[in-house]
């Protein structure tokens, strides 16, 4: 039996997946985008860190973002995250361990910077975990939150996903086999 957890990223980056935050600016880009970051769990006492690698070749489009919205309303989390395995915007991957596609991206302007909500087909996990071996296919969706100020630079945090919901406040749930996020530091937007 696996234990479900619910998940709740920064407020401000999983509103992309509601209707808030749909009306957010973010089109389609018109070049690469690499961005490079330092994932860091603690294990034990112990803090251990990986290198990740994303390449974004473009973003979602409103109209592609409103087509979601009204999936989630109409058919549900399922049908949701069918429809984002669909997506091909880039790759992401850790150093050691195996290529993610990345099914969804959104970025939406700030005051001081930017958040990007990146969708993965499957979750990132570090290469020493056994799941990242296994070829078997996962219905588990990997989403990444980054906060990205305007010289380029953040941090953020990723989560598995089994399920997404909204709640009656209008915040999307990530319901989670697994019981922890896994933060994001030193983010760097390289071009």
């Amino acid at each position: 039996m696996r234990l479900r957890t619910f998940v709740r990223l920064d407020l401000v980056a999983l509103l992309a997946m509601t209707g808030v935050f749909f009306v957010g600016i973010g089109n389609a880009s018109a070049q690469e985008e690499v961005y490079t970051a330092k994932l860091v769990r603690k294990k034990g006492l112990s803090t251990e860190s990986v290198q990740l690698d994303l390449r974004i070749r473009e973003r979602a489009t409103q109209e592609q973002a409103d087509a979601l919205l009204k999936i989630l309303n109409e058919d549900g989390s399922d049908a949701l995250m069918e429809e984002l395995r669909k997506g091909d915007y880039g790759e992401a991957r850790v150093t050691g361990g195996r290529m993610r596609r990345v099914d969804w991206v959104r970025v939406f302007p700030g005051q001081n910077g930017s958040s990007v909500l990146i969708v993965t087909d499957r979750p990132i996990y570090f290469p020493s975990d056994k799941l990242d071996e296994q070829p078997a296919p996962t219905t588990a969706l990997g989403v990444l939150q980054l906060e990205i100020n305007d010289r380029g630079r953040g941090r953020g945090r990723l989560a598995e996903a089994v399920a997404m919901h909204v709640t009656d406040e209008g915040v999307l749930q990530i319901q989670s086999a697994r019981p922890t996020t896994i933060e994001v530091e030193d983010v760097k937007r390289e071009q």
